[in-house]
């Protein structure tokens, strides 16, 4: 018999941790953040304690108790495990892109299962970990392994870091721990995402990952699409983030609508605010600044990005890195950590001080984002222009952010463009729509539908009926 089981992600949008078990084996389907849970118990200020380990995100039911699963240099002695689920003997976790709700609790995975993921995916995650240092990024590449301290209830680094072990998916035949699969890169808002089709002997489980239709690679979301529906599958476990909602803005249209304000506002300061690990969207404003004779202005993590992308796949970048036409903001700083300041070394000529930009403000078009933004401190413009082409708020904290947001460009003069408040056409969204993921369900035609990351799971049960199975957390569905 087969199963699958949602510890998380079943009604919210993110968090996703899915596990399918059949007598091959166990694999886990992502092992993801969910930030809503996170977000009834924690802010910016108030965190989980990391000299405590797994604790706090145990006993907020944060994480799953799972006998097995995680690192024992993780445990303190007052974390009991005698209330923890049975050893379901992980064989591996298939992660299908980079965003913190589909990775950020792999780093609190033991070190010896296998991530298997896309070459794209596993950079990402190298960068994510090298130059933030979010909670949520930590250990999922390297491992600093930790010891107790004399008091056996609180923990320190230790010892050297070390790489988790990755297995890299290209080809659409493939493995994943014990099962034969069939890998399918997709589109989505960042470089990397995939869907995954397992094999068992009850038939085909496939898994959606996160993916839409609308952006520049849509044709590899066809393909997995045409490929699925020949599987004849069992199981589709979908993403469903947009089920209520037929908004189709492409990446085309951001692009051309970005454009036209960049043209409008020749002469003048541009910012740029976009998701940080969005290279298409990263890439659009590199062409719209060679189409506008400006010149892109990165921040440092965001070469370290761009440098780790050419590594894997040099097409998707092509020609930035060659070119003459970006240069690196170079902040002012007591302290850098080694990367920057290697990062800084090698491209000492293309560094560009505030004050130089000040001088010509009309010249240039800076990817800032909100967490940037006191840099106008620095470059003291005034009558510039804010391009914001990122999602949405979703959160109080996200509303209030972008209500200190128009504080700052107010103060500076800033003209806001894109404002979430208002009906903005200067974001594509990472999602499929509404009709585009009926029409995808319809032709995969899977005996049984799980929608996961999703607030609006009924939905499926108006469109598709008895097909559809809603699971909440912790739920199991044998087959």
């Amino acid at each position: 018999m087969t199963s699958i089981e949602i510890f998380d992600g079943a009604n919210v949008i993110g968090g996703s941790k899915i596990l399918l078990n059949s007598s091959n084996g166990s694999i886990l389907l992502d092992f993801g953040m969910n930030f809503k849970t996170f977000s009834n118990y924690f802010e910016e200020y108030l965190r989980p304690r990391s000299s405590r380990g797994l604790k706090d995100l145990i006993k907020m039911k944060l994480l799953p108790p799972i006998s097995g699963l995680y690192r024992n240099d993780l445990f303190p002695e007052d974390l009991a495990r005698d209330n923890f689920l049975l050893n379901k003997n992980i064989s591996g976790v298939f992660l299908s892109h980079a965003h913190v709700d589909h990775s950020g609790c792999i780093g609190y995975l033991r070190g010896d299962i296998p991530i298997y993921a896309s070459a794209l995916t596993i950079k990402i995650l190298e960068v994510m970990q090298t130059t933030t240092k979010s909670d949520f990024v930590r250990d999922c590449y390297f491992i600093k392994e930790k010891a107790l301290c004399d008091d056996g209830l609180s923990m320190k680094v230790k010892g050297e870091k070390k790489l988790r072990p990755f297995i890299t998916l290209k080809d659409e035949d493939c493995k994943v721990g014990p099962y034969n699969c069939k890998f399918f890169s997709v589109d989505h808002s960042i470089y990397g995402a995939s869907s995954l089709a397992i094999e068992t002997e009850n038939g085909w489980v496939v898994y959606s990952g996160d993916l839409r239709l609308h952006g520049t690679r849509g044709e590899l979301t066809k393909k997995f699409i045409e490929s699925a529906a020949k599987l004849h599958p069992k199981v589709l476990i979908i993403e469903g983030t947009r089920i209520t909602s037929d908004k189709k803005i492409t990446e085309d249209e951001v692009f051309e609508n970005s454009l036209s304000a960049v043209t409008a506002n020749r002469g003048k300061l541009i910012i740029a605010d976009f998701g940080p690990r969005n290279v298409e969207r990263l890439v659009s404003f590199y062409n719209i600044a060679v189409q506008t004779d400006r010149i892109l202005v990165i921040l440092p993590q965001d070469l370290y990005l761009l440098e780790r992308i050419e590594e894997a796949d040099n097409s998707l970048i092509y020609p930035i890195l060659a070119s003459n036409n970006f240069l690196i903001y170079y902040e002012p700083k007591g302290r850098r950590e080694q990367w920057e300041e290697d990062l800084i070394a090698k491209n000492n000529e293309r560094l560009i001080t505030p004050s130089k930009i000040r001088v010509n403000p009309g010249n240039y078009i800076l990817s800032f984002s909100f967490w940037d933004i006191n840099n106008l401190i620095d470059i003291d413009v005034t009558d510039g222009v804010y391009i914001y082409s990122s999602s949405e708020a979703y959160t109080e904290e996200q509303k209030i952010d972008f209500e200190r947001l128009r504080n700052w460009l107010k103060f500076f003069n800033f003209t806001f463009i894109g404002d979430p408040l208002y009906e903005s056409n200067f974001h594509a969204s990472g999602h499929i729509s509404r009709s585009e993921l009926i029409s995808l369900i319809e032709e995969i035609s899977p005996e049984i539908i799980i929608p996961v990351h999703t607030e609006h799971p009924e939905e499926f049960v108006n469109l598709f009926g008895g097909k559809v199975k809603v699971l909440k957390n912790g739920e199991t569905l044998f087959f």
